[in-house]
């Protein structure tokens, strides 16, 4: 609320009257937007009521012309669902991949490494059970030698056509080829027992691999390893 006064001149008095402010006439405005009620206040307030309302029904009719000529944006519920359920199970997802490479499920850990026997407990295989393409993977071979007399290790099945053998120890005298399979070839050994070939290979390309190895006649070992890109 203010006082304003005047100067009568007539009269010679000054007259001063109490008129409402601006949080005066916005209140009035409210109310009588709710209540519908004729309220009796200065003309000041029906001057800035009727330009409020004609202000508001200039932006009402801008929002509808706009909405109008907006189109509605169409929403799938089956990729709604994928997002809530990104949301709440992303996290743990991301946390369960990261775990299982650390525990060798995509390459060396403790997931990754195996051993395999054959049937007669001569020939041992440790091998790595997940590889990645165009990654160093080792095995190891333990076998039992006979005493003076050379031993052959063979490598058979898709061993040859995946990997590439980027080293191995000891070497061999001598190696052929059968058939796709790899025959290596050693020195005798006089004092025989067990020995042991150390082998370091390259997968070439990624998928599953199913692969033999055998030393001398003695039954073989199958290996099955799986390559990631």
């Amino acid at each position: 609320m203010k006082n304003v006064c005047s100067y009568d001149g007539h009269a010679g008095l000054i007259k001063c009257e109490t008129r409402p402010g601006l949080v005066g006439i916005y209140l009035y405005n409210f109310l009588s937007l709710f209540f519908h009620q004729s309220l009796t206040v200065c003309p000041e307030a029906t001057i800035l009521s009727s330009t409020v309302r004609s202000r508001v029904g200039v932006i009402m009719a801008d929002s509808k012309s706009s909405s109008s000529s907006s189109a509605p944006v169409a929403e799938h519920p089956f990729w709604l669902r994928v997002e809530n359920a990104a949301r709440q199970y992303g996290f743990v997802l991301l946390i369960l991949v990261l775990l299982a490479g650390f525990c060798g499920l995509f390459s060396k850990g403790m997931f990754s490494n195996g051993s395999a026997v054959n049937s007669n407990h001569s020939l041992k295989v440790d091998y790595e059970r997940f590889g990645r393409n165009q990654s160093d993977m080792d095995l190891k071979v333990t076998l039992n030698a006979p005493p003076g007399e050379s031993y052959t290790v063979t490598l058979g099945g898709q061993f040859m056509d995946m990997f590439e053998i980027e080293a191995l120890y000891p070497q061999p005298w001598r190696f052929s080829s059968h058939n796709g399979d790899m025959t290596l070839e050693f020195h005798d050994q006089p004092e025989g027992g067990l020995h042991t070939l150390w082998l370091s290979v390259q997968p070439r390309h990624s998928g599953k691999v199913v692969s033999t190895l055998r030393a001398n006649q003695q039954p073989a070992v199958t290996l099955t390893q799986y390559i990631y890109p």
